[in-house]
């Protein structure tokens, strides 16, 4: 399973942030399926078709939503993946569910563990949050912030970041500046930034996890705000040489980087994914592990 992931716990799992959000939240929806669950990859905000980005092959339906409420009448086959959505005007992609979704379907324990692509980045590798995101799910437990190599390799663009004003205003970079591991830090630790979390988790909320027989679960409440964990993802690290400079550059940001639970260095773009994990030199000293 993915490190910093605990499937019985970790219920509802949102990602932000860009350049490999949706390969990262497929890999992770296999992983789970294979091992028994049943999942649901869904959106608040928009995702391509499974028929377009190439995963309908990977899953057992996809559900188009014209009314929320079908979801609670559409019961999934044990160890399957659903990809549903609400009807997009764009026939090639789907439209966010209600963020207070997810949480009512773990709830009615139609789903072990449910996905959510929480914003949009244009397919470009590196974005900052506006003022109208993330979308996060209601009862989500982790938080994990995508960003892409090849943002980080190259100057500020057009072409390889999203929403620049916004990027600027959280870094101090402009157009033209190449990523440093300090501005990454910004990117990481501002309440602004890669892990801006809009709508802290209520005052009290309830989580439900499994119980020790795994066939039923319980309800916890929690009378404090609990807060999530945070799991930043350093993607398209796609060759020998980039990995070997994503791993320094890694934990230069993490030694200023104490909040973030667990940090994956990774790359889909072949047959088999590659994950690695990066521990925090600021809590446990300088070390990683595949």
């Amino acid at each position: 399973m993915i490190p910093g992931i605990d499937p019985d716990k970790d219920r509802i799992i949102a990602a932000t942030g860009a350049g490999g959000k949706t390969c990262f939240l497929q890999h992770l929806a296999r992983l789970l399926q294979q091992s028994g669950r049943t999942v649901l990859l869904s959106t608040t905000t928009h995702i391509y078709h499974p028929d377009v980005d190439g995963f309908a092959n990977s899953i057992d339906r996809v559900i188009c939503c014209t009314d929320a409420e079908e979801l609670y009448n559409s019961q999934p086959e044990p160890a399957s993946i659903t990809v549903a959505g609400m009807m997009c005007k764009n026939p090639q992609k789907l439209s966010g569910i209600p963020a207070n979704l997810p949480a009512e379907l773990i709830k009615r324990n139609l789903y072990d563990n449910i996905l959510i692509e929480a914003d949009g980045s244009h397919r470009l590798p590196l974005k900052a949050p506006s003022e109208k995101e993330p979308v996060l799910p209601d009862g989500y437990q982790v938080l994990v912030g995508v960003t892409g190599w090849k943002g980080i390799e190259s100057p500020i663009t057009a072409d390889t970041v999203h929403r620049r004003e916004w990027f600027s205003a959280v870094t101090g970079l402009k157009t033209g500046d190449s990523i440093t591991p300090e501005a990454m830090s910004v990117l990481i630790n501002s309440s602004a930034g890669l892990f801006k979390q809009p709508h802290l988790q209520p005052d009290s909320h309830c989580i439900y996890e499994k119980e020790p027989s795994g066939n039923n679960f319980s309800e916890k409440k929690c009378s404090e705000k609990k807060p999530c964990k945070k799991i930043w993802l350093l993607n398209q690290l796609d060759s020998q040489k980039q990995r070997q400079s994503g791993r320094a550059f890694a934990l230069e940001v993490l030694a200023h980087s104490p909040s973030i639970h667990t940090t994956l260095l990774s790359s889909f773009s072949q047959l088999y994914p590659w994950l690695e994990r990066i521990k925090n030199p600021s809590l446990y000293g300088s070390d990683y592990d595949q």
